[in-house]
């Protein structure tokens, strides 16, 4: 007898705003600082606080290439000099994001260039106060802040990011900002943002009327997904990831 093991993997990907992949046009932005203005995407602006290095459109080099297809955000390290007054800050602002379900995600891929941590600070900021503008700054507040061996654990491989945007309810609209300090520190690569519903993984999976060679299957689904994947591989066999697409509109799914 073949004993098997029967795994379920759940994926939504529910956009609730569009993606930013960076591949379109890019309005530079030159202006000394502190400054703000129309920059990046359309839509966008970069805020550019202190120095006079910003965001930039990445060349797709081997040091600025991009996560996908040929674009994505570039921002620069800046030499601050000994003991400087302040560290370089620069924003990347994204255009307004409207959530299409209660507590979204926020997903992006980061990537640096230089190993271990040489003072960089990697900040996401919201605005989601309700009648804000893109540019009322007194209304961002932090979402999350890393270091550059928090961000990613290997500095020059993209890795994707998820904050989960908790309070933002269905059809709330805020702004998220991308911001950099450093003295000579590292580099800052973005690219492919996007607002998601969450994916949450099944549970109280059950297997009934067993056989040799069926089963019957079902979960309950929070995530309210409507496409599910199996995979059924033999017990000492490690899953690969990919399963047999299926459709289930019980409640809970089920499948045969």
């Amino acid at each position: 007898m073949r004993k098997i093991t029967l795994l379920l993997f759940v994926f939504l990907f529910s956009l609730a705003a569009r993606a930013q992949d960076f591949e379109g046009a890019w309005t530079n932005f030159t202006t000394a600082p502190p400054s703000s203005g129309p920059g990046g995407p359309a839509g966008w602006q970069i805020r550019n606080l202190v120095g006079s290095v910003t965001w930039a459109k990445a060349n797709n080099s081997a040091t600025q290439p991009a996560h996908q297809g040929t674009g994505a955000a570039y921002l620069n390290k800046q030499n601050m000099g000994p003991n400087p007054v302040a560290l370089a800050e620069d924003w990347l602002v994204s255009s307004q994001f409207t959530a299409s379900v209660a507590n979204s995600e926020l997903h992006f891929w980061s990537r640096l260039n230089a190993d271990g941590d040489n003072g960089s600070q990697y900040y996401v900021y919201i605005n989601d106060v309700a009648g804000s503008t893109q540019t009322t700054w007194t209304d961002y507040h932090v979402l999350q802040n890393w270091s550059e061996t928090q961000i990613n654990t290997v500095q020059n491989v993209y890795q994707e990011k998820v904050l989960p945007l908790t309070g933002i309810a269905a059809g709330g609209t805020f702004y998220i900002a991308f911001v950099m300090t450093n003295n000579n520190g590292d580099i800052w690569l973005i690219d492919d943002v996007s607002v998601v519903a969450p994916c949450l993984n099944p549970v109280a999976l059950t297997a009934t009327n067993r056989t040799l060679t069926s089963a019957d299957l079902s979960w309950n689904n929070p995530s309210g997904a409507t496409s599910f994947d199996i995979e059924i591989v033999p017990a000492a066999v490690t899953p690969s990831g990919v399963g047999t697409p299926i459709t289930s509109t019980a409640t809970p799914p089920i499948y045969h």
